[in-house]
């Protein structure tokens, strides 16, 4: 048997480890999002934070995902006519060695007549 007979011991137990670890998340972002400028140590990971900080700030800040993507948008635009010009002249060019080794061959077949006589 259990040393404790109350099973809600185990249930407040859990239910303190989630509510430590929930207040020591919501100050870690706390010093993150602002009281990581205020820190006046120079440590690595301090300047991580910081670097971190600014870029997550600047990304959100600038909308750089729509701008990414109407880049990405843009340049399949660009893309799309360039490969339909390759396509086309490729095509041509099939066709034109097609017509060229048929005609050279049909003209061989024309003249094998006229060098027998």
């Amino acid at each position: 048997m259990s040393d404790n007979p109350n099973p809600l011991h185990k249930t407040s137990k859990i239910s303190a480890w989630i509510s430590h670890k929930t207040d020591r998340a919501l100050a870690f972002w706390h010093y993150a999002s602002n009281g990581v400028w205020r820190d006046t140590r120079s440590n690595w990971r301090i300047n991580l934070l910081k670097t971190l900080n600014i870029t997550v700030r600047s990304f959100l800040d600038t909308d750089l995902q729509s701008q990414a993507c109407a880049l990405t948008y843009r340049t399949v635009l660009a893309i799309v006519p360039a490969l339909a010009l390759v396509f086309a002249i490729c095509r041509d060019l099939d066709s034109r060695i097609y017509f060229r080794i048929n005609f050279i061959r049909l003209y061989r077949l024309s003249i094998r007549p006229w060098r027998w006589l």
